[in-house]
C-alpha cells in the first residue's frame, strides 16, 4: 500500500498522467510495476532509487530478524 501511494504522490508531483486504477495495479503487482515505472520516470538513476528501497525493507526486517534469532536460539 505505501509502494502505491508513493508511486500515485510521485506522479502527481511529475505531473504524469497514469491509467485508472493505476494505484490497484501497483499494489497487487508492485514487484514489477514499480521498478518499470522508476525507469520510465527516471531513466538509469531508478537503481538509486532501487537501492535506497531495498535498504529501506533491510533495515525495516532487522526487528524481525533479531527476534526470530533469539527466539531460536535464547529459549531453552
Amino acid at each position: 500500500m505505501v509502494m502505491a501511494s508513493w508511486v500515485m504522490a510521485d506522479a502527481r508531483k511529475r505531473g504524469l498522467r497514469l491509467c485508472h486504477d493505476y494505484d490497484s495495479f501497483v499494489f497487487f503487482v508492485w514487484p514489477i510495476v514499480v521498478p518499470v515505472y522508476l525507469f520510465k520516470t527516471r531513466g538509469v538513476r531508478a537503481f538509486l532509487t532501487l537501492v535506497c528501497f531495498i535498504g529501506i525493507w533491510l533495515i525495516a526486517s532487522l526487528p524481525a530478524l533479531a527476534l526470530v534469532l533469539y527466539r531460536e536460539f535464547a529459549s531453552p
